[in-house]
């Protein structure tokens, strides 16, 4: 029987996350409900349980610590009337096994002339021309708790903080505030699903109103070779409670497919609830393409948002993914050097021969790896990234040979899990774990 523990623990959270927005309120900074990124967007923002490129920064800050490398993300929205929300992220994983996310979004309206009325409330013409802008500048932090707590249940569960310093200026009226952000990220690696919660927009009042308190939880589970051999799809749903705007479900899925070796398509699709079920305005659509150059992931991906009667709204992301340099050396080919002739010499018996034989007192020499340990560690990073779980393995199972490297028995545990080896991977986290 399979445990359904995660499952039950799903329960409290929902209900207990209506209940405590089932009023509608009041806030400012709105434009933090918007989402990043055109992937998400198309899968109808149920992003919070996939959160695995350089966006989870938007959506949840433990999803950082599943990257590797260097990631780059922008995002240019094309909103109603002319307003535009643009967003800059920077992903990067640390040496220890953390990953950072460094953004910034900006929101702006087009420049329009301001109503005049008379002292009766009667229209009086328009005014000077004035406009409106928001911004957020956003740091986190996420992490794998089985670095610092035991048991298979932490191995597979992270966490991430982010902290916010966001500004609203409209019609001259400035102000600025701090928010925070909380996720966490619980992987069954051998049901293939993940479950994420994050409370996001906790802190000051900003021009006198509270923040738009979101909490979010969400499932997601994804199956390799569905159709073709390096396909995947991915369902997602995930749960919103807004305390303004009540109780959100969105479900959303995606599949990717490669064309070639260095080539991927995406396609996505979204449901989600709304005031307007006109037409296709409950529905959300993307795709997308990632193509790689040498060392370099390049992705392009595309959303389409309908909104009913006032109109629709366009994502466009471009994202960069660059691997650790060492797994970028340790993916080149190696060099060796062609071999100088010699003339022929009769070959000493005594001395070279002999050297090389191992004696009571005199051990035979242990020849030196040919690749350093931490190209190994980076190569097999690589390798897990491609799907090729067995060969990062024998990798990390060779470089955790050593004790002392407790990077590589980390390395090692996340590959089990993600091998569905729970027992084994727990053994090997154990031995990672940093001394305090």
């Amino acid at each position: 029987m399979r445990n359904r523990k995660p499952f039950i623990l799903l329960v409290p959270f929902f209900l207990g996350a209506t209940q405590a927005w089932a009023e509608a309120g009041y806030s400012s900074a709105n434009f933090l409900k918007i989402g990043t990124g055109a992937r998400a967007a198309g899968m109808a923002d149920s992003f919070t349980a996939v959160a695995d490129d350089t966006t989870a920064l938007s959506w949840n800050p433990a999803g950082l610590a599943l990257l590797s490398g260097t990631g780059l993300s922008t995002t240019h929205g094309q909103w109603i009337q002319g307003v535009t929300n643009d967003h800059l992220a920077l992903s990067h994983k640390l040496v220890d096994g953390g990953g950072i996310g460094l953004g910034f979004t900006l929101q702006n309206t087009q420049a329009f002339n301001a109503t005049l009325e008379d002292p009766l409330g009667n229209y009086a013409g328009t005014g000077a021309s004035v406009s409106a802008s928001d911004w957020a500048l956003s740091l986190a932090y996420g992490d794998n708790l089985g670095r610092y707590l035991s048991g298979s249940f932490f191995a597979n569960t992270f966490a991430g903080l982010k902290a916010t310093l966001l500004g609203q200026s409209a019609f001259s009226i400035d102000g600025t505030a701090v928010s925070f952000e909380l996720g966490f990220l619980h992987r069954l690696p051998q049901e293939r699903l993940l479950v994420g919660l994050d409370i996001q927009n906790i802190g000051t009042p900003l021009q006198d109103r509270s923040q738009p308190v979101l909490f979010k939880t969400g499932v997601s589970w994804y199956n390799p070779k569905t159709f073709t051999e390096g396909d995947r799809l991915t369902l997602a749903a995930d749960m919103d409670i807004h305390d303004d705007t009540g109780f959100r479900p969105s479900f959303g899925a995606e599949y990717k497919t490669p064309f070639s070796q260095d080539l991927a398509g995406a396609l996505r699709v979204g449901v989600r609830t709304t005031d307007d079920l006109s037409g296709f305005s409950a529905m959300t659509f993307g795709a997308g393409l990632q193509k790689r150059f040498g060392n370099v992931d390049a992705g392009f991906d595309y959303a389409y948002v309908p909104y009913g009667a006032i109109g629709a709204t366009h994502r466009f992301t471009l994202n960069l993914s660059l691997p650790d340099q060492g797994a970028a050396l340790a993916a080149q080919p190696e060099v060796i050097p062609a071999p100088v002739s010699q003339p022929a010499t009769e070959p000493e018996p005594s001395k070279s021969s002999d050297s090389a034989k191992a004696t009571p007192d005199k051990p035979a020499p242990e020849s030196k790896p040919s690749v350093p340990s931490s190209l190994s560690l980076d190569r097999g990073l690589e390798l897990m990234k491609q799907g090729k779980l067995e060969e990062a393995l024998t990798l990390f199972q060779e470089a955790a040979k050593d004790p002392k490297d407790l990077k590589a028995r980390q390395l090692l545990g996340n590959c089990l899990m993600k091998m569905g080896r729970l027992d084994e991977a727990q053994k090997a986290l154990e031995g990672s774990k940093l001394p305090r």
